[in-house]
C-alpha cells in the first residue's frame, strides 16, 4: 500500500511539474536580474542549474528536460552578450553546450533513479505474490493429502509399520533440513571472474576451498577450471558457458560435479554466472558464484530413495486401489516438486542473507535503499521509497558527517561503530560495491554488539573500580599514565590529520594541469605531479632523484638562465618564457623558493605552464595589426597626397582632375579594404545579417564591371551569360561584394591587355558563376591556402593587400547556402567558381 500510494503521488505531481518548471525558470531569471554582478556574475548560470536540480528531484525527466531548454534560452537571451538577443558566437557556443550537458546529465540521473525505484518495487511485489501463491498451494496440497489419508485410513491399517517407518524417515528428514538450515546460516559462497580479453580467471578463497585446491596449484585459466570438472559433466558445463556467450544471453545456471585434486572426492556444486558487456553490447567479462551443494544432493537422494521404497510397498499391498494410488502418486510427485522448488529457493543467495544474524543493506549515492535483508527490516522497518535519513532519523537532510558515505569518497572499506534508532550498538562494515550496470553502491553489514558492549561496559566498570583502588594507593603513577595516554592519543590524532592532509594535498597536486615539480638544491627531483609525469612518459617514482634538466631538456647540465638556479641564489620567485624543443611548445617557467625552519632555501617549486596558444595569438595579432596599418596607410597616403597637390597653386585643371581621380581611386581602395574587414568581423561575431531576395547574376556582374573597368588598365571584360539564366535566392549587396573581390583579384594578377571573362550557368538547384583570367595561375599546393586569412597570390612585388578578399568571398558564399573553389594551372590563368541556390519563384 505504501508503494502504490507513492506511485500515485508521483503521477499526480507529474502534470504539475511542467507548470512548476515554467514558473521556476521565470523566478530564476527575475532573481538573476535583481542580483548584483559581484554576487552572481552574468555569465554564471548557478540559479538555472539549481532550477534543473529541483525540477529533476521532484518531477522527473520530462519537466527536467523542459527546464533545461527554457533555462538555456533564457540564459542566452538575457545574460550573454549581446543582452536581450540570441547569440551563437564561437565564445558563447562552448558555454551553452556545457550548460546543456549539465542539464541533460541531471535529468538522466533523475530518470534512472525513478526507473530503478520502480523496478525494485515491481520485483518486491512479484516476489511477495510468488510467496503467497506458493504458501496457498502448499496449504491446499496439505488439505488434499489429509482428505486422501482419511479415505484410505482403513485400507492402510496394515501399513502402520511402514507408515511409522516413513514418519521416522520424515523426522530424520526434518532434522536433516534443520541441520541444513543451520549450515546455510554460516555458509560461504565462492565467487569467480573471467576476463575474456586476456582469458584470465580469478577465484575467491572459498572457491579454492570448495575445489580442494591451493592458489599456487591452479593455472588461473578457463581450461584449468574445466580440468577440475567431473568428466561426465565437463561437456555440459563447457556448453552452458560457451553457449551463453555465443548466443548473447545474460548468464546461465547449472549444477554439476567436481573432483577434488589429491583426495579424488566427488562433490556437487551449484554455479551461476552473469555476463558483463561493454558500451557496444559485447560480452567482455563474466562474474559467477559457486556453492557446495553436496549435502543437499545426498539428502535429496535419501529422500528420493525413501519415497521410492514407500511407493513400492504401497503398490504391492494396495493393488486394488490402483486408480486412487495413481492419483495419490501424482499428488505426491507434485508435492515433491513443490518441496524441491521450496528447497531450491531457500538455497538462493538472498535467503542466505535473510538468515544472517546481522543486517545487510545496499545504499545508492542519493541515499535510497534498493535492498535490505530481513534482519534490517525487522529492526528498522521498510524504507517505502524514502531515503535512509528520512525514515531512520526523520531528518529532511543527510547527516552532516555520515560515516557510511565516506566509502564513496575513499573507495575503500570502512569500519566503525553506530548506535541505531533502536538504541542498540552495531559494529558496521562498509564496502564499495558496483551494480550490474556499473553504477556505484555501498554495501553495509551491521552486527549487533549490544551484549558485547554491555559486557565491555561491565568490564570497564570493574576496571574503573580497580583503578580507583589503585589510584588511591598510586595517585602519582595514575597521573603519569593519564599524561602518557593523552600524549599518545594526541600523537595518533596528529598523525591521522597529517595523513588526511597529505592525501588531500596529493589529490590537489595531481589535479593541476600545469607541470609541477619540487626540486632540491642539487637540481634533483623530489616529487612531480601527474601532468609532469605524463608529459615525459615516466612514472613519478621513476623521476624521483633524477636531475630536472635530464628529465625535461635531455641535457647533462642546467640551462644558462635557469629560473631554479636564480631562485636558489636570490631566495625570490623567478620566471622565464622559453621554447622547449622536446615538446615543440612555449612554456612559462616559474620557480618559488622552499625554506627550511632556519629560513634557508632548500629547493624550489618548479611550474611549467604551456603558453603556446597564447604565443600564437600574440603573433597573429602583431601580424594582423602590421598588415592592417600598412594597407590602410597606402590608400590614405594616395588620398592625402593627391588632395594636397590638387589644392596647390599653379596646378592646371587637367592635372587637378587627374589628382582628384587618384584620390577617388584611393578612397575606393580604402572603402573596399574596410568593407572586407567589416564583413569578416560580422561573420566572426555571428552578426552577419542577410537580406535575401531574388538576384539576377548578369545585372550584378554588369554593375561591378562598370565600377572596376576605369581602373583595369587596358584589360578587357567579357560577360558571357545564357539567355534564360534563372534568378538566385541571395543578398544582392553580398553577391556584388563576392564579384567585386573576384574581379579585383583578376585585374591584380593578370597582365595588361588580357581578357577577363565573367560567366554563369544553371546546375541542378544551383547557379554556378565563374570569373576566369589569363594571369599567373595558382600552383596546386597554394590552392588549398588561398581561402585562409592573410594568404596572398603572387610575389611580394606584385601582391598587395591583406589577403581578405577570398576569405570574405568564402564566408559570404557559404552563409548563403553556396560554396566557392578555384581551378588553375601555374602560368595558364585561374577560374574562380561560386554557387548560389535558385530562387523559389523560378519555374
Amino acid at each position: 500500500m505504501r508503494i502504490n500510494g507513492f506511485l500515485k503521488t508521483i503521477k499526480f505531481s507529474a502534470w504539475r511539474g511542467y507548470l512548476f518548471t515554467v514558473a521556476l525558470v521565470a523566478l530564476s531569471t527575475w532573481l538573476k536580474e535583481l542580483a548584483e554582478p559581484e554576487i552572481i556574475p552574468a555569465n554564471v548560470p548557478i540559479l538555472y542549474i539549481l532550477s534543473i536540480v529541483i525540477t529533476a528531484t521532484f518531477f522527473g525527466l520530462g519537466p527536467a528536460l523542459l527546464c533545461c531548454v527554457l533555462s538555456l534560452l533564457a540564459f542566452d537571451y538575457f545574460f550573454l552578450a549581446p543582452s536581450h538577443g540570441f547569440s551563437l558566437t564561437i565564445q558563447i557556443v562552448p558555454i551553452l553546450l556545457l550548460f546543456l550537458a549539465v542539464g541533460i546529465t541531471i535529468s538522466y540521473l533523475s530518470a534512472r533513479l525513478h526507473r530503478k525505484t520502480a523496478e525494485a518495487n515491481k520485483e518486491t511485489a512479484v516476489r511477495r505474490q510468488s510467496e503467497l501463491e506458493l504458501t496457498a498451494y502448499r496449504g491446499r496440497l496439505e488439505e488434499l493429502v489429509k482428505e486422501r489419508t482419511a479415505t484410505l485410513e482403513k485400507v492402510n491399517r496394515d501399513l502402520t509399520e511402514e507408515i511409522a517407518e516413513h514418519e521416522k524417515d520424515e523426522r530424520a528428514l526434518k532434522e536433516s533440513e534443520e541441520r541444513l538450515r543451520r549450515s546455510q546460516e554460516i555458509a560461504h559462497l565462492g565467487s569467480w571472474e573471467l576476463d575474456l580479453a586476456n582469458s584470465s580467471l580469478t577465484w575467491s578463497d572459498e572457491v579454492y576451498h570448495i575445489f580442494g585446491l591451493k592458489s599456487q596449484e591452479f593455472a588461473a585459466t578457463y581450461e584449468a577450471f574445466l580440468e577440475a570438472i567431473h568428466p561426465g559433466d565437463r561437456a555440459a558445463v563447457d556448453s552452458a558457458y560457451s553457449g551463453s556467450v555465443k548466443e548473447g544471453r545474460d548468464g546461465y545456471e547449472i549444477e554439476h560435479r567436481i573432483i577434488r585434486k589429491g583426495t579424488g572426492e566427488v562433490r556437487y556444486v551449484y554455479e551461476k554466472c552473469q555476463h558483463i558487456r561493454d558500451e557496444n553490447g559485447r560480452i567482455v567479462r563474466s562474474l559467477g558464484m559457486v556453492q557446495d551443494i553436496t549435502e543437499r544432493k545426498e539428502i535429496e537422494e535419501a529422500l528420493q530413495k525413501s519415497y521410492d521404497i514407500l511407493e513400492t510397498r504401497v503398490q504391492e499391498r494396495t493393488a486394488e486401489l490402483g486408480e486412487i494410488n495413481k492419483t495419490l502418486v501424482t499428488e505426491i510427485a507434485e508435492h515433491k516438486l513443490a518441496r524441491e522448488a521450496i528447497n531450491y529457493e531457500r538455497k538462493r543467495f538472498i535467503d542466505v542473507l535473510n538468515m544472517l544474524p546481522a543486517y545487510v543493506v545496499l545504499l545508492t549515492p542519493d541515499y535510497h535503499v534498493p535492498f535490505a535483508n530481513r534482519f534490517f527490516e525487522e529492526r528498522f522497518g521498510r524504507s517505502g521509497g524514502k531515503r535512509c535519513f528520512e525514515y531512520l532519523f526523520q531528518r529532511t537532510e543527510p547527516c552532516e558527517n555520515c560515516e557510511t558515505y565516506k566509502v564513496l569518497k575513499t573507495n575503500a572499506p570502512h569500519h566503525w561503530e553506530w548506535v541505531g534508532p533502536d538504541g542498540r550498538n552495531y559494529d558496521i562494515y562498509d564496502f564499495p560495491f558496483a551494480d550490474v550496470d556499473g553504477s556505484p553502491l555501498i554495501m553495509e553489514m551491521g552486527i549487533d554488539i549490544t551484549l558485547q558492549k554491555r559486557a565491555q561496559e561491565a568490564l570497564r566498570k570493574a576496571h574503573d573500580d580497580l583503578e580507583i583502588r589503585v589510584r588511591e594507593r598510586t595517585g602519582e603513577l595514575s597521573e603519569t599514565n593519564q599524561l602518557l595516554e593523552m600524549e599518545i592519543r594526541d600523537r595518533k590524532e596528529a598523525e591521522e590529520r597529517e595523513k588526511q592532509a597529505a592525501q588531500v594535498w596529493q589529490a590537489t597536486f595531481d589535479s593541476i594541469s600545469d607541470m609541477i615539480s619540487i626540486q632540491d638544491k642539487d637540481f634533483k627531483i623530489v616529487r612531480v605531479n601527474k601532468a609532469y609525469a605524463d608529459a615525459v612518459s615516466k612514472s613519478p617514482d621513476e623521476l624521483q632523484g633524477k636531475h630536472c634538466y635530464e628529465a625535461i631538456h635531455d641535457t647533462q647540465c642546467p640551462l644558462e638562465k635557469c629560473p631554479h638556479h636564480e631562485t636558489l641564489h636570490t631566495g625570490r620567485t623567478a620566471s622565464r618564457e622559453m621554447f622547449e624543443q622536446r615538446f615543440g611548445a612555449y612554456f612559462e617557467v616559474t620557480t618559488s623558493p622552499v625554506f627550511n625552519s632556519a629560513g634557508e632555501v632548500t629547493g624550489t617549486v618548479h611550474t611549467m605552464r604551456d603558453i603556446t596558444e597564447r604565443k600564437k595569438a600574440e603573433q597573429f595579432k602583431d601580424e594582423f595589426i602590421g598588415l592592417v596599418s600598412h594597407e590602410l596607410r597606402t590608400p590614405m597616403t594616395v588620398i592625402t597626397g593627391s588632395l594636397r597637390t590638387a589644392v596647390s597653386p599653379g596646378i592646371s585643371p587637367e592635372d587637378r582632375e587627374i589628382l582628384l581621380q587618384n584620390a577617388i581611386e584611393g578612397a575606393d581602395s580604402l572603402s573596399a579594404i574596410l568593407e572586407n574587414l567589416l564583413e569578416l568581423s560580422r561573420y566572426q561575431a555571428g552578426r552577419l545579417q542577410l537580406r535575401a531576395g531574388s538576384v539576377f547574376i548578369p545585372e550584378i556582374a554588369g554593375k561591378v564591371v562598370e565600377r572596376i573597368e576605369p581602373h583595369a588598365e587596358g584589360r578587357t571584360f567579357l560577360l558571357d551569360f545564357p539567355g534564360e539564366l534563372p534568378v538566385v535566392q541571395a543578398d544582392p549587396m553580398r553577391v556584388e561584394r563576392i564579384l567585386y573581390n573576384l574581379l579585383e583579384n583578376a585585374v591584380k594578377y593578370s597582365p595588361e591587355s588580357s581578357k577577363i571573362r565573367v560567366f554563369a550557368k544553371k546546375d541542378k538547384k544551383m547557379v554556378v558563376t565563374g570569373v576566369a583570367d589569363e594571369g599567373i595561375g595558382i600552383s596546386p599546393e597554394d590552392q588549398g591556402r588561398i581561402f585562409e586569412l592573410f594568404e596572398r597570390l603572387g610575389t611580394a612585388s606584385r601582391s598587395q593587400g591583406l589577403g581578405l578578399g577570398l576569405v570574405v568571398c568564402k564566408r559570404l558564399a557559404e552563409a548563403q547556402g553556396g560554396r566557392i573553389w578555384v581551378e588553375s594551372e601555374k602560368g595558364k590563368g585561374s577560374t574562380f567558381y561560386f554557387t548560389l541556390p535558385l530562387a523559389s519563384e523560378n519555374p
